[in-house]
């Protein structure tokens, strides 16, 4: 008898663990750019969708931006980011680059070039569209917010990473709002002639632009309260495993007090104990 109470109290102090500790769990995901594409000053219809990206001044004075976009719709639009970054390798000449964040979408197309424009098809990209023949910038060269997202160094054969707090920030809202995500673009010195940079593009592969993103996603799963009969039950509570209830181990009866969620009002279930 003895045995059969310290079993009943062992599952019951279990069960209390489930409900009432709320945890997290925490993924890195490494996201390719979605597409990518170069504008150029010199001809607003042209663009450059597939080759590399170029960004600052060239040696005749005209300029080139990079734009850069990443699809996040595999991240739950529930998840807290707790660390986001862009590495990009630099494949000729070393400068100064700015990372800033569009507000408008763009066109990424087939046209092709090593530096200077091709003449852009219906949706490219180019200086004065964001999709050509399509929808027009509100300012030419694009639309994006003036505080930079952080200012890097880029040189040929190596990676640079831009990083921190406006970077987590854009990606969170883009994850709670997928119709925020226009990407960024990359402008780099634009009043030194010669100072422009080349990037791998997306073409590139493994090399191209990616996005790496660490976030937390809740181990609580949420019911609402009352009686559950009719078991033995299996829930899975964020982690992918499910977890055994007896028939009769399990009872959500009335408020749930102090273990209620705090904006739902409903139970919270975790696997953390």
């Amino acid at each position: 008898m003895k045995r059969q109470s310290s079993t009943v109290i062992t599952m019951l102090i279990l069960l209390i663990s489930i409900f009432q500790s709320e945890g997290y769990s925490q993924t890195t995901l490494t996201i390719n750019a979605s597409k990518d594409a170069t504008i150029f000053s010199e001809n607003t219809s042209g663009s450059n969708g597939t080759g590399s990206l170029f960004s600052g001044r060239v040696n005749r004075g005209d300029l080139r931006r990079a734009l850069i976009q990443f699809d996040l719709s595999e991240i739950p639009s529930d998840v807290i980011v707790t660390n986001a970054s862009v590495p990009l390798i630099g494949s000729r000449q070393s400068g100064t680059v700015d990372l800033f964040r569009l507000t408008k979408d763009f066109g990424e197309g087939s046209t092709s070039g090593t530096g200077n424009p091709s003449q852009g098809g219906n949706g490219d990209a180019t200086w004065s569209s964001n999709f050509l023949n399509t929808s027009t910038w509100d300012f030419e060269g694009s639309d994006f917010e003036a505080q930079t997202r952080g200012s890097e160094s880029i040189n040929n054969g190596s990676t640079t990473t831009w990083s921190g707090d406006e970077v987590i920030g854009d990606v969170q809202a883009w994850i709670n709002d997928e119709s925020l995500n226009f990407g960024w673009i990359l402008i780099g010195d634009e009043t030194t002639n010669g100072s422009a940079v080349r990037i791998n593009s997306r073409e590139s592969g493994s090399n191209g632009p990616s996005l790496l993103v660490t976030f937390e996603v809740s181990d609580v799963c949420e019911v609402e309260g009352g009686t559950l009969t009719g078991g033995p039950f299996t829930f899975c509570a964020g982690d992918g495993i499910d977890d055994y209830i007896p028939s009769d181990g399990i009872t959500l009866a009335g408020n749930a007090g102090s273990n209620r969620h705090k904006s739902t009002g409903k139970w919270n279930l975790s696997d953390h104990n």
